[in-house]
């Protein structure tokens, strides 16, 4: 019998076994895939490597959020490469390169919108106000209040908030719906540094599963969770698995289908939540020497997002991976799916060009996957989880405790998505586990 057992091996139950098996927990992680990491695994297809769920993040400064969370899940010193700016916006044909650091963001903006000064001031103070304290225990109350209706009272210009707002995959931006804190928390960690992973997810996944094993730890794969009853896991195999404390790194509403002794009112909530947009992604890899590498991301019109592999050697990429958000997908694979998929790819290959030109030259191999693919690897075609809506945080922001008293949540569906949302998440859990404010600690 462990202390803990963790339904899921993605990040956030990664981190969450790191620190509780560093606290003296005894931790079984449980995954149904053949490899850990869920989204952050990375793929080959000929001489080609992908790596769909981790192309850039915020600041892993010390000094920032993201490097202190992960500095005390024990991934210190990872080699990260700074990106030359924050990221390239482009909107109607015009690029808006936005670079890193407030004093620097701050000027550019008031050089490219000289009449926007007062609100550009107001814009950041405002930003930073928000992530300058950390609320721990209650829901912050940004997360009540609408980005959207924050950046419409603090500019006159349409196109600053198009601007403000173009990085289409860093975060779930309907502004019908988007929080001023989750989209004040994630834009404060990227205007204070972008970076990229020199190496594979493997690198990250893999420091996190040697420190549960060094712990006296345990990691499975190949196991399916099909119920969870009392403090017994039990998986599709057959085998069964016990401990006081269980956590989810699963999506909420296929963790509490698993549960025989869940609370019916809580079920009808989480199963009532929607997910956000999912993704609908091209890969590319490209003939030695046709297109230079570009060390940053680009949005283009809200509609795609282009992120380039860091390549081997040289001035040149190997592989593109063209991201573009979807609300709507095929739920078969039949005829149907491959036309769509095709459609989809003609689209996101066209939008490109008008920033890459000569892509479609340089291409050796492309092929696409959509929310399907998601929803087979991590079990949500949402490409950020639940969506977190401001008008009813209290609804749709969750917490770690669930009514089952030994049962938690961990991941991006709990507070934030991403690499720093889910590092969050994952300490906020295994605080309410141990009953200690870890954010003191960090």
């Amino acid at each position: 019998m462990s202390d803990v057992i963790i339904i899921g091996a993605g990040l956030g139950g990664l981190i969450c076994g790191a620190i509780l098996s560093r606290e003296g927990k005894t931790v079984t992680v449980l995954e149904q895939g053949t490899a850990i990491g869920g989204a952050m695994q990375s793929f080959s297809r000929g001489r080609f490597s992908f790596t769909p769920g981790l192309h850039y993040v915020g600041s892993v400064s010390s000094d920032d959020l993201l490097g202190r969370l992960l500095d005390y899940s024990g991934l210190d010193g990872l080699p990260w490469d700074r990106t030359d700016i924050c990221e390239e916006v482009v909107i109607d044909g015009e690029s808006f390169m936005i670079p890193v650091g407030y004093d620097a963001f701050k000027e550019y903006l008031e050089r490219r919108f000289p009449g926007e000064k007062a609100g550009i001031e107001s814009y950041v103070a405002r930003i930073r106000e928000i992530t300058g304290r950390l609320e721990t225990d209650s829901i912050p109350e940004a997360f009540g209040q609408s980005a959207g209706a924050f950046l419409e009272d603090t500019f006159k210009d349409p196109l600053i908030v198009k601007v403000l707002t173009g990085a289409v995959l860093r975060m779930d931006n309907d502004l019908s719906s988007l929080s001023l804190y989750e989209y004040a928390r994630i834009t404060d960690s990227f205007i204070r540094g972008t970076y990229r992973l020199a190496g594979a997810p493997a690198l990250i996944t893999g420091r996190l599963a040697g420190i549960i094993r060094e712990n006296g730890g345990s990691i499975f794969t190949g196991k399916r969770v099909s119920r969870i009853a009392g403090s017994s896991v039990f998986c599709s195999d057959g085998s069964e698995y016990e401990a006081g404390t269980i956590v989810s790194d699963i999506h909420p509403a296929a963790t509490v289908a698993l549960c025989e002794d869940m609370r019916p009112s809580y079920v009808r909530r989480i199963s009532s939540l929607k997910d956000s947009y999912g993704v609908f992604t091209v890969f590319i890899g490209l003939k030695p020497g046709t297109v230079r590498y570009v060390n940053h991301s680009i949005s283009i019109d809200r509609e795609i997002s282009i992120h380039m592999g860091v390549p081997r050697s040289g001035e040149f990429a190997d592989t593109v991976e063209i991201m573009a958000p979807v609300e709507n997908c095929p739920c078969e694979r039949d005829g149907d799916y491959r036309d769509w998929k095709e459609k989809n790819t003609e689209r996101c290959l066209s939008i490109a060009e008008s920033r890459i030109p000569g892509l479609r030259e340089g291409i050796e191999m492309v092929f696409s996957s959509s929310p399907l693919t998601w929803k087979q690897f991590t079990g949500c075609a949402g490409a950020f989880g639940i969506r977190k809506d401001w008008k009813s945080p209290l609804v749709t922001v969750l917490s770690p405790r669930t009514p089952k008293a030994n049962l938690f949540l961990t991941g991006q569906s709990v507070g934030l998505h991403g690499m720093l949302g889910v590092a969050m998440s994952a300490l906020r859990t295994s605080g309410t586990i141990l009953g200690k404010d870890l954010y003191s600690y960090i």
